[in-house]
């Protein structure tokens, strides 16, 4: 798997990249301790006040080319790190859901990146336009499963599916209640569904 990754990123023509697959993944990783959604101006960064730390940045464009070639690794390197998670086998859990925006509400009819899988919904933010991020996490905020799925999907409707990988009692917002059968049957798999008020947010 490692060398058919490494072979789609480097490609077949062309002049080598740069950097190594392990070094943009490393990069892309420390991108969100600094919060930053924008790869332009995190691009800009490294070049300005990481120089010395990577010398050979090549330019924004094939940084960009780079890291899009590597978000299959990147997603390989979340799930292992997610099992080795389970592996704690945590008692407590929590749940939680995030929206992905792809562009701002005015933009959506000229939006053309991902048109047709896109989808609008709304929060307690308001409405926006793009996909939802939902995940569960141990007592400790280490993340154990995440799924992606359309804008418009319902919390419940995802719960089931994300909590199957862990056992002991998961605790979510109201959104996340289920039918009894469900909760009967994700109770004879060891799990416990209980809604509350103040669920402490995995998406900061």
């Amino acid at each position: 798997m490692y060398e058919f990754l490494i072979s789609k990123f480097n490609g077949k023509r062309g002049p080598q990249r740069k950097l190594s697959l392990e070094q943009i993944v490393a990069l892309n990783i420390y991108r969100f301790h600094f919060k930053m959604g924008d790869l332009k101006n995190y691009h800009k960064m490294i070049k300005e006040l990481m120089s010395d730390q990577v010398p050979n940045l090549p330019n924004y464009e094939n940084f960009m080319k780079a890291t899009n070639k590597s978000t299959v690794f990147i997603l390989a390197f979340m799930n292992f790190l997610m099992a080795m998670n389970r592996k704690k086998e945590s008692e407590i859990h929590y749940m939680d859901s995030t929206p992905i925006t792809v562009c701002i509400n005015h933009k959506i009819y000229s939006h053309k990146v991902t048109k047709g899988i896109a989808r609008r919904s709304k929060s307690t933010k308001g409405w926006w336009y793009g996909f939802k991020m939902s995940g569960i996490c141990n007592e400790q905020g280490d993340f154990e499963s995440i799924i992606f799925s359309y804008a418009n999907i319902a919390d419940c409707k995802i719960a089931e599916k994300l909590a199957e990988v862990v056992k002991g009692t998961i605790f979510a917002d109201a959104g996340y209640l289920q039918k009894k059968d469900v909760l009967k049957r994700m109770e004879e798999d060891e799990i416990k569904l209980e809604a509350a008020p103040n669920v402490p947010a995995l998406f900061l």
